[in-house]
């Protein structure tokens, strides 16, 4: 056998495949992504503009949020992350009663702090068109003891298609 067979054959195939893992990924950067991400919403909300829905955004982060812990943020994202939309079909009742209708929430102690969570998706079509009235709703919030450390919001009047498009800025 000479040695043109022997390179053909297809068992001898040789691969030029070379994986390398050059260093480490910065820990700071793995231990701060989850507050690295809450803290990006805070732009999306910002860029959200009055279109063709009456559309209210609002981004509030106290600057004691930087030392809030990363475990805090993880859990407000699967939180948030988590919800569905909820259709209330609430003919008659007063809109100031789907507005305040309850929050999913979740608590976290973190040394002597107590975190409370808590966020809420919801539309409901049947309400007066008042300022506690808008049809959809996405906000997120997270307090320290008495302290509010972040509030994300946006409302927006609409279509149920319309309203899931434009205010959810998850």
């Amino acid at each position: 056998m000479n040695w043109f067979n022997i390179v053909k054959q297809p068992k001898l195939r040789t691969s030029s495949n070379v994986t390398t893992q050059l260093g480490n990924k910065n820990t700071q950067e793995e231990d701060d992504n989850c507050k690295r991400k809450l803290f990006s919403y805070e732009n999306k909300i910002n860029s959200i503009r009055v279109g063709k829905l009456d559309v209210n955004a609002a981004a509030y982060v106290e600057s004691e949020f930087k030392e809030m812990p990363e475990n805090v943020a993880c859990e407000a994202l699967k939180l948030l992350n988590g919800l569905q939309l909820k259709v209330f079909n609430l003919v008659g009742e007063p809109s100031w009663f789907v507005y305040n209708y309850p929050m999913e929430e979740k608590s976290v102690i973190v040394g002597n702090a107590v975190y409370y969570i808590a966020a809420r998706y919801r539309y409901a079509p049947n309400i007066r068109n008042d300022v506690y009235g808008k049809n959809g709703h996405l906000v997120l919030t997270i307090d320290r003891n008495d302290l509010n450390l972040l509030q994300y919001e946006v409302e927006a009047n609409g279509t149920k298609e319309e309203v899931m498009r434009q205010v959810d800025w998850r």
